[in-house]
């Protein structure tokens, strides 16, 4: 099942999408699109192992992270 979580380009959004996806939905995966939004989810996805996609230009979204990587 894909599940889909609209968090206005908010990063404040993002982190209540992420939890909501992985605590209620089980997600197996994130994908993200932004550098703030990236950013504000990564140490969730990371604490629970969860591999993340992040659409944005900076790298410092994905900087020593086991579970994320960038596209752009």
């Amino acid at each position: 099942q894909i599940f889909y979580e609209d968090d206005g380009f908010n990063p404040k959004n993002s982190v209540v999408a992420a939890h909501k996806l992985i605590n209620q939905n089980s997600a197996d995966l994130i994908i993200i699109f932004g550098t703030n939004q990236g950013l504000s989810v990564v140490d969730i996805t990371e604490r629970k192992r969860i591999p993340l996609i992040s659409f944005n230009v900076n790298r410092k979204v994905v900087k020593d992270k086991k579970f994320a990587v960038m596209l752009y």
